[in-house]
Formats: C-alpha cells, sequence, structure tokens
C-alpha cells in the first residue's frame, strides 16, 4: 500500500529500505509456516513414540540381549585367543632356551586355549610341542608320548596341515628309533616316507629317506664277514651261519638288503636336496652321509664312490661353508685316504692339491685342540684352587678303584657254606 512518485525515486538512496521491506514480509510469512510446524510436530512426535512403544520396545530389548550375549562372547573368545598366542610364544622361547619343563606347562596352557577355541592346526602344534618335551625326559612314558604324537598328526589331518601333521608322525618314529625298536621304527619312517612322497615336497623327502636309512643302518648284521687282503668285504655269510651251527648259512655277495636299500634311499634324499635350493651345507651332508654308507659297503668300488662324494662335498664348504662341518668332511676325507692310501694314486694335481688342504683342515684344528689344552693345563698349575680341585679329582679316582678292588677280593675271601634261610637252621 505504499506509493512512490517516479520523480522523487532515487535508487541508490531507496534501495536499503526496499530490502528492508522485503525482508519484513519474508519473515511474516516463515513465522506464520513455522507457527503451522510447531503445531503439527508435538502430535507426530506423540504418534511415533506410541508406535515404538507399542511394536518396536520388546524387539529392541531382545535385541540388545542378544548384543550384549555377542558381546561377552567375543570377549572371552578374544581373551583366550590371546592367551592362547601367549602362553604359545612363551612356550617356543622355553624351549629354545632349553627349559623343557617350563616348556611343557606352557604349551599344555596353549592346548587348553586351543581346544576352547576349537582350532585344530593351534591343537596340533602345541599338543607337538608337549611331546617333545615330554620325549626329552629321562625316563619317557613312550604310550604317553607316541600318543601325543598321533593325536598332533589327527589334529593336523583336520586342519589341513601337511606340515604339522608330517613332523608328529616323524617324532613318533624318531622315538621309537630312540627306544630301540628298529623294526617299528622302519616301519613308522616308511609311512612317513610316503607321506612325504604323496605332498611331493622335496624337503620332506630328504629328511624321510636321510632318517629312514639311518635307521637301517644303525643295526650292524649279524654273521660272519669274508674279507680280502685288502681286509675288504666281499662276501657276508649270514643269519645263523657260526661255525657251530648244524644249519648250512647263507653266503651272501656284497652288501646285505638294509645297507643297498639305505644307500639309495641316500642317493634319493640327495637328488631331493639338490631341488630345495642352492644351499651348500644341505648339500654337502647329503654327500657325506652318502659317502658313509659307500665305505660302509667296503669294497673298491664303493670306497672310491664315497671318495668322489667326499671330495664335492668338500668342493661344496671349500669357501664359504661352516667351520665344522669342513672340518668333518675334511677329516673323513683324510681317514679314507690312510685306510685306502691307493685312492690318491695317479689322480693329478688336482686331486692332491684337495687332499693336502684337508690335511691342512685337520691339523689345523688339531693343534688349535691341543694348544687350548695346553692352555687349560697352564692356568691350573698357576691357579692353585685349580689345581688343589684336579688333585683331590684324582685322589678320589684312586681311593674309589682301590676301594672296588677290596671290595672284589673281600667276596673272593668271604665263600663259606651256604645256609638255609629259616632262622631255625641250628636245631636239630
Amino acid at each position: 500500500g505504499v506509493s512512490i512518485s517516479a520523480a522523487a525515486f532515487d535508487p541508490v538512496r531507496e534501495r536499503g529500505h526496499l530490502c528492508l521491506v522485503a525482508a519484513s514480509c519474508w519473515a511474516h510469512r516463515g513465522w506464520k509456516a513455522m507457527a503451522g510446524l510447531a503445531v503439527i510436530l508435538p502430535h507426530m512426535h506423540d504418534l511415533f513414540s506410541a508406535q515404538v512403544g507399542k511394536a518396536d520396545m520388546p524387539d529392541t530389548t531382545a535385541s540388545t540381549d542378544r548384543l550384549v550375549e555377542k558381546f561377552e562372547q567375543d570377549s572371552a573368545e578374544a581373551g583366550m585367543a590371546r592367551t592362547l598366542s601367549e602362553k604359545r610364544r612363551l612356550a617356543e622361547r622355553l624351549h629354545a632356551a632349553g627349559d623343557f619343563e617350563a616348556a611343557l606347562d606352557a604349551f599344555h596352557a596353549a592346548a587348553e586355549a586351543a581346544q576352547e577355541l576349537d582350532k585344530p592346526g593351534q591343537e596340533a602344534v602345541v599338543v607337538l610341542g608337549m611331546a617333545d618335551c615330554l620325549s626329552r625326559e629321562k625316563h619317557v612314558d613312550d604310550v604317553l608320548v607316541l600318543g601325543m604324537f598321533a593325536h598332533s598328526a589327527d589334529r593336523a589331518q583336520a586342519a589341513g596341515d601337511d606340515s604339522t601333521r608330517f613332523h608328529a608322525l616323524a617324532g613318533a618314529a624318531t622315538l621309537k628309533r630312540a627306544l630301540g625298536r628298529r623294526g617299528e621304527s622302519t616301519h613308522a619312517w616308511d609311512g612317513v616316507l610316503s607321506f612325504a612322497r604323496g605332498l611331493g615336497n622335496a624337503k620332506l623327502i630328504s629328511m624321510a629317506c636321510t632318517q629312514l636309512a639311518f635307521v637301517l643302518l644303525d643295526a650292524k648284521e649279524g654273521g660272519v664277514e669274508m674279507v680280502n687282503e685288502d681286509k675288504e668285504t666281499v662276501h657276508h655269510i649270514a643269519g645263523a651261519g657260526s661255525a657251530s651251527s648244524s644249519e648250512q648259512p647263507a653266503v651272501q655277495l656284497g652288501p646285505g638288503a638294509d645297507l643297498r636299500r639305505a644307500i639309495k634311499l641316500l642317493e634319493e634324499a640327495q637328488t631331493a636336496t639338490s631341488e630345495v635350493g642352492d644351499d651348500p651345507a644341505q648339500a654337502a651332508t647329503a654327500c657325506m652321509n652318502l659317502a658313509g654308507a659307500f665305505r660302509r659297503a667296503g669294497n673298491t668300488a664303493n670306497k672310491r664312490r664315497a671318495e668322489r662324494e667326499l671330495a664335492s662335498a668338500f668342493g661344496k664348504v671349500r669357501q664359504h661353508g661352516p667351520d665344522q662341518l669342513r672340518l668333518q668332511v675334511a677329516r673323513q676325507m683324510v681317514e679314507l685316504h690312510e685306510e685306502s692310501p691307493w685312492l690318491s694314486e695317479d689322480r693329478g694335481d688336482e686331486h692332491a692339491s684337495m687332499l693336502a688342504e684337508c690335511r691342512a683342515v685337520v691339523q689345523a684344528a688339531d693343534s688349535h685342540v691341543v694348544k687350548k689344552q695346553i692352555a687349560m693345563d697352564i692356568v691350573q698349575q698357576q691357579d692353585p684352587e685349580a689345581r688343589f680341585v684336579q688333585e683331590r679329582a684324582a685322589w678320589a679316582q684312586k681311593k674309589l678303584a682301590e676301594m672296588a678292588r677290596q671290595d672284589s677280593d673281600s667276596e673272593d675271601e668271604a665263600v663259606g657254606l651256604a645256609h638255609p634261610k629259616d632262622e631255625d637252621w641250628r636245631r636239630p
């Protein structure tokens, strides 16, 4: 309702006034709209609250209970998983430190946690650790330990853990060998080798072949060996073949069946080791094991093969191999040539240089041992307390020997009439 003449209108001067008028109009309209909303919103809120109270409240309570229950369950599982991880790490550290009794307790706690969480793979690993700890005790409960190895293998199979299953089976076979059960150990290692071949794992095949060969080489075959003028075995009279036996002895040419199989297994282990990778120490060890079997066979051809394997092993560790392994290979090479000097005949300068280096390695090691022993003797001579301890030990050994000799003499002199055990033997 405001009229403005065109002559009196100044755009610059009236611009602010028009803006204020427009703003006032819009504010008035907006207030009316908000007033309407303010009337409607409380009714909508009451309606929504009523609907929630009627329909949604029971579901919300049940959902809350389920959420709390799941939270508690997840918290318990998380705590148990943390316990499993901590106990397993502790057990592995204690096992590495040689504290097998404490490691056994930690492995046991980890096994309980793994069973609670239903984790067969973790259970297989920690039970395997328990079995290993128990197998290192002075008196081994073989039934218990072998059962634990079997349980570990079963749980590993359930979890699809082929590596743990292999080591569990190998642990049982190793324990049987340590207990002197050669036949059972051979059968067990046959099963381990079949499992490794099924996996196609060259590293596991090499290990199984080597250990089975060692079991076959453990027991010396009975009977009589027939040798030639060079003390080389050419025939073997096996079985009950003794001079006093009435049965016809079985004459066997060359090495026995177990030795022949051991050689084949060690050759397979050497091939598998070469497939694993370029590890000079492992390759040299495989060559040295095979050389030992060839030396065990004991004829000219096998001694040459043994010398060839030892030369190959020394070449692998000649520059970059472990010192102890290099010394072992060199010592076996020197011993072989001392037993059979003809092996170095017409072999050339390269072979002579290799043999001279082997002898130098052995002489250096022996010299170091002698020097160390001399240094210890000098220290003991200079230290009165150490010299006193050494003299007391020598005196104690001497007295024990004298007492043992006197006891044996008194037993010989105390031979008399044998009396009945009853107390009334003197009565008529």
